[in-house]
């Protein structure tokens, strides 16, 4: 009898239904178990200032709460662009696919962090951090995870809607409804971009002397590719700005046979906020950097 039958002759843990649950949209069997199983009470959560931060605004913590993904995905060299001639293969190129599962990973964990909430009756999740984590190999896997602080309305009402997700600490979170504003979600955007290790040749002409010039653009359009879908993603969620916003850039060398790309990783996030009664998304979203420590950890 094999190891996976015994455990579910047993009693004890699925794999199958496990995964079929996930495929459906919905938690993992061991994340439905530790919701049931959780004691009362929020555990080692907040401290005693996010308490009373909260209840001055009429919430309470409910329990901490966790959203995982693993994705598998592979980096490899972009098609050559016809236009430039061997060796040269053209300077750079966006890694789609690449792009899609840095996305993908960070919204299924966010997704299932949510849900948590929802099965707990909260009305949001407060202080959102997420971390991912990738093999070495260019074949290899995504690892994201999230956690944050669920909270419930202090009357115990019915909560409408699906929980709401901010990058915030329950003091910020408390400011922002004092202001009349309220968080949304959070908005992403990435972008993976492949330079040619034929462009990164140091060019003695160049305005910054050592500088290489296709990695510093690739850099740019990265990050300009970034945070316009970050942009658009806060729109869909109708959001009048985005509040600490952070930017996460990675470069990364890549084997390919004789010489050494470089892979460019940009992931852009923050907490999309909105006024009061205004369902419609404004002509322009405004986007706040964060400054020094705290945010979204992308």
């Amino acid at each position: 009898m094999g190891f996976w039958q015994r455990r579910r002759e047993g009693g004890g843990w699925d794999a199958d239904a496990s995964r079929r649950r996930m495929e459906a949209g919905e938690l993992p069997l061991a994340a439905g178990g530790r919701l049931a199983a959780r004691p009362g009470g929020w555990g080692a959560g907040p401290g005693k200032g996010a308490i009373g931060a909260l209840a001055r605004v009429g919430f309470l913590p409910a329990a901490p709460v966790t959203g995982t993904a693993v994705l598998a995905f592979e980096i490899a060299p972009p098609e050559p662009d016809p236009q430039w001639a061997e060796p040269t293969l053209g300077p750079q190129a966006e890694l789609a696919a690449v792009s899609r599962a840095q996305e993908r990973v960070r919204t299924l964990a966010l997704e299932r962090l949510g849900e948590e909430a929802r099965q707990l009756g909260a009305a949001g999740v407060v202080g959102v951090r997420i971390e991912v984590r990738r093999s070495p190999e260019p074949a290899g896997r995504l690892v994201a995870s999230a956690e944050g602080l669920a909270v419930r309305p202090a009357s115990g009402g019915p909560v409408p809607g699906e929980p709401f997700l901010a990058a915030m600490p329950p003091a910020a979170f408390a400011r922002l409804l004092e202001q009349g504003l309220m968080p949304l979600g959070l908005a992403l955007g990435t972008a993976s971009y492949y330079v040619f290790a034929q462009a990164l040749v140091w060019d003695p002409a160049a305005q910054v002397p050592g500088e290489s010039a296709a990695l510093t653009d690739a850099v740019y359009e990265a990050r300009n590719l970034a945070l316009n879908r970050l942009h658009s993603h806060a729109r869909g969620l109708g959001a009048d700005g985005v509040l600490g916003l952070g930017v996460d850039i990675a470069v990364e060398p890549f084997e390919d046979f004789e010489h050494t790309d470089h892979v460019i990783h940009v992931v852009a996030a923050g907490t999309a906020v909105g006024r009061f009664g205004q369902p419609a998304a404004p002509a322009a979203v405004r986007l706040v950097f964060r400054v020094g420590a705290g945010g979204v950890g992308v």
